[in-house]
């Protein structure tokens, strides 16, 4: 999501598929490890095994979807880095689909094609929504809250840039085009930021803004990792209370090391981590000793009777 414009072409740094896969790896071991660590044995054997289940990494793990050119097909008004472009040959597609279908296809082709209709408007940004700003030599990054218009407000006096109809793909080029009014040959760096809710079972739930490059498994991770008792292997994500990336897809992901944008999260969505029963072997082991002194006392008491 971020970019560097200084007059010259520039590509995003991207991790190579191999570290993007350690780093989701040692994200996920940090996350179950701390906690453990924290409760002692509380979490008992149930925490254990699900931990084991989590880190099992294929093969396939660190996989980059953007080595390759997304297929057209896969375009929706969902897909947060969509081109211009990509969300027009959408709308096409749409408008298409409508005139043939009937029915709830034609209603939801219908839909489809107005979510379109209104990204291309309106653009991606609303107010509340946040990115962090680099500019020049700064080393530190400015977290910037848009306002309404929407606009964000920029620092050394430079007038503020007005995001109406842009794109989150085209977020660095609007500040990079809107700070060459003003500066010679700017060096800016923009991250779009994500917001995020954690719940359940976890450190700190809480809403968390993160950005779009991050693993799965650092969120989690940002929240204050795996509490004892979690069900590590029923983690879902939910929008609007209902539920869109079930346990099995939320594994895989973790697995595969996909990133926020690659599993396509949308902004709201609420990570879910179950809380299990948490069991006391200890006082599991006095009710079982307890049992079985009543058991013994109770056979020898009807020996007795017939002796």
């Amino acid at each position: 999501m971020s970019s560097s414009v200084s007059g010259r072409p520039s590509s995003p740094a991207t991790f190579p598929p191999r570290v993007r896969g350690l780093r989701a790896l040692l994200a996920a071991v940090v996350a179950l490890a701390l906690p453990a660590a924290a409760h002692g044995a509380a979490a008992g054997p149930a925490l254990a095994v699900s931990s084991a289940l989590l880190l099992q990494t294929p093969a396939t793990a660190g996989r980059a979807t953007d080595a390759t050119p997304r297929p057209a097909s896969e375009v929706t008004s969902q897909t947060l880095r969509a081109t211009r472009a990509e969300l027009t040959a959408a709308l096409d597609r749409a408008e298409r689909a409508a005139s043939r279908a009937s029915g709830r296809e034609r209603e939801r082709a219908q839909a489809e094609a107005t979510a379109i209709r209104a990204r291309l408007r309106d653009g991606d940004f609303r107010a509340g929504d946040r990115l962090s700003l680099a500019l020049g030599g700064d080393t530190a990054t400015r977290e910037i809250s848009i306002r309404e218009g929407p606009q964000i407000e920029l620092p050394y006096g430079i007038p503020p840039l007005v995001l109406t109809g842009v794109l989150r793909a085209e977020l660095s080029d609007a500040v990079a085009t809107h700070l060459r009014k003003y500066v010679r040959e700017p060096d800016v760096r923009v991250r779009l930021l994500q917001r995020l809710s954690v719940s359940g079972a976890v450190g700190r739930p809480g809403v968390y803004w993160v950005q779009p490059d991050m693993p799965l498994a650092e969120v989690i991770m940002r929240a204050g990792g795996i509490g004892a008792g979690a069900k590590t292997d029923k983690v879902v994500v939910t929008r609007a209370g209902k539920e869109v990336i079930d346990r099995k897809t939320f594994a895989r992901l973790s697995r595969e090391g996909r990133t926020v944008e690659e599993s396509n999260l949308q902004p709201g969505d609420e990570v879910r981590v179950p809380i299990g029963s948490q069991r006391n072997w200890g006082q599991i082991a006095t009710y079982a000793f307890f049992g079985v002194s009543i058991l013994t006392a109770a056979l020898a008491l009807i020996r007795s009777s017939y002796q």
